[in-house]
């Protein structure tokens, strides 16, 4: 499979901004430490600890990996539902001999689907390369990162009635990507059949750019020319020395999308030693809630039509050359006098012939000569990346802009910045109100089928407004006056309102019948309670 060019939509020129006093229009609503004991496995060479290669920007000066060396650090990744058949397929590589571990994608391995339902009953792990049936180890999700869409799974032997792979595995490099530049080469290893029938796929391209993510992390993403198809979710990119410097992924798991843009490995090493560390008990226990969307429009529009977009980052300057528009010095807050302001968000699966819209408000007043329509026709994945421009020597109007992308109708990211002021001191409160509680959620993300003690989880939901600035959120779940179950703090993805919902998973035997209670908190404020009885 050959690589692709990236495509960039940039438009025509740029838009510039006037004092417009809008139509009155107001922003959409929005709805114990220890080493494991070994498992059968191939006999393992283990590194003792992590090997950083060095910058991978050096990778030139190393000797390189051969492609067929490589090809023994690529794993499949199944996650299957009761029946054994995978209802999930992807990639992942091996970062620890010795304690057998896989760095993968979240997305992959997610453990809930969007209705609050398990996903899947079991994981299983192969080598890249193997002939029918799913892959021949079991494995359990041990550590993870959800919000940079990095996990990691430890093998915990061969499958029950599986036979031991004729493959050797071997444990990747890991690479310091503090200095990868743009123009570097990668390596990216694919196996494109379900069954592993397949040789195994390299695909050569290089960085075209980086992109931010809104929230101080400016390489949150690395810009590829190379292109995977869908099945290869979690798959290794390597350096044209064959050290690793990330993981192949999607903004939203989707096998009919290419994989197409790469996190770099930087935001995973935390997760690794967390694995490491944690000893042969540890397992991840992930927060049953409302699918966290990186649109921050807090939507479930790509539960509808599979659209996906990721949430508007904006900069003070960008470089731009043939093939590549690369944006730096983010931020959301800019002074009165600037006279340009860039953007960029990426779009995945968007149907060919679907109106897309960019509305800006300024202070909650759209702004029509600013806002922009067009008819998409740029593929299933694609950077869109324009400049908001002023011919006034002044600069920007100052206030509160907010972007809203719109597909088919439908707002899938919004996001805001601040031209000439400061965002305010203090926010006005966040304010929930129809608690209620339900088994499963709607395809919209609203309260699905009744609660019951045969239920295998209890959702609570919930209507929010005034949440822009809110940083987390996290609940406490109550059976018969008795804690079962306290989350950590979550990233809040939900934005300024909409309807969200958090739960509870059950045993085995379902959730019993007794009396909960939900008690919600934003930034540890408590701002909701609400109780049921399940019978």
């Amino acid at each position: 499979m050959a690589g692709m060019a990236i495509l960039f939509v940039f438009a025509g020129c740029d838009r510039a901004a006037e004092m417009i006093p809008g139509d009155g229009t107001a922003p959409t609503a929005k709805p114990a430490p220890g080493t494991p004991p070994p498992i059968a496995a191939p006999p393992l060479m283990a590194p003792g600890s992590l090997r950083l290669a060095g910058s991978a920007g050096d990778g030139g000066n190393r000797p390189a990996i051969p492609d067929g060396e490589l090809g023994k650090t690529l794993v499949q990744v199944q996650a299957l539902g009761d029946s054994n058949a995978s209802v999930r397929t992807g990639a992942g590589v091996v970062i620890d001999l010795q304690q057998q571990l896989i760095l993968t994608s979240y997305q992959l391995v997610q453990p809930f689907l969007a209705d609050g339902t398990r996903g899947y009953t079991r994981l299983a792990v192969g080598p890249g390369i193997g002939g029918g049936g799913a892959p021949e180890f079991a494995a359990e999700l041990v550590a993870a990162n959800p919000s940079f869409d990095f996990a990691v799974l430890r093998l915990t032997g061969l499958r029950e009635g599986a036979q031991h792979p004729p493959l050797m595995f071997a444990g990747a490099t890991l690479a310091d990507v503090s200095s990868l530049r743009r123009g570097d080469r990668l390596r990216m290893l694919a196996q494109p059949a379900q069954d592993r029938s397949q040789p195994i796929q390299v695909v050569n391209g290089s960085v075209t750019g980086f992109s931010g993510d809104g929230a101080g992390e400016s390489r949150a993403w690395i810009k590829t020319d190379a292109r995977l198809p869908g099945i290869a979710v979690g798959a290794p990119v390597f350096d044209q020395s064959g050290a690793l410097v990330g993981i192949a992924t999607q903004l939203a798991f989707d096998p009919a999308a290419p994989v197409a843009v790469v996190r770099p490995l930087a935001r995973a090493l935390d997760v690794i030693n967390q694995a490491r560390g944690g000893g042969a008990s540890l397992r991840f226990s992930p927060a049953l809630q409302h699918l966290p969307s990186i649109s921050g429009a807090g939507s479930a529009a790509n539960t509808r039509d599979g659209a996906v977009v990721s949430k508007p980052v904006f900069a003070e300057n960008a470089i731009e050359g043939p093939g590549f528009r690369d944006l730096f010095d983010y931020t959301n807050i800019f002074r009165s006098e600037t006279a340009n302001i860039d953007y960029e968000f990426i779009a995945q699966g968007v149907a060919q012939g679907s109106l897309v819209q960019e509305r800006w408000y300024l202070d909650g007043m759209l702004q029509d000569a600013l806002s922009s329509s067009y008819t998409w026709s740029r593929g299933n994945f694609a950077v869109v990346s324009d400049r908001l421009t002023t011919p006034n020597a002044r600069g920007m109007p100052t206030g509160t802009w907010t972007l809203e992308v719109w597909v088919a109708g439908v707002v899938h990211a919004t996001a805001r910045i601040y031209v000439g002021v400061a965002p305010p001191d203090v926010l006005r409160r966040p304010m929930v109100d129809g608690l209620q509680f339900a088994a499963t959620a709607s395809p919209e993300q609203l309260p699905g089928e009744r609660p019951s003690a045969r239920a295998g989880q209890l959702l609570a939901f919930f209507n929010y407004r005034q949440a822009a600035g809110v940083q987390t959120i996290r609940w406490v779940a109550m059976r018969n006056g008795q804690a079962i179950f306290k989350s950590p703090p979550q990233t809040w993805y939900g934005g300024e309102r909409g309807t969200w919902w958090v739960g509870v998973p059950g045993g085995d035997g379902g959730l019993g019948p007794g009396t909960w209670e939900f008690q919600i908190y934003f930034d540890n404020i408590a701002i909701g309670t609400a109780g049921t009885d399940v019978r």
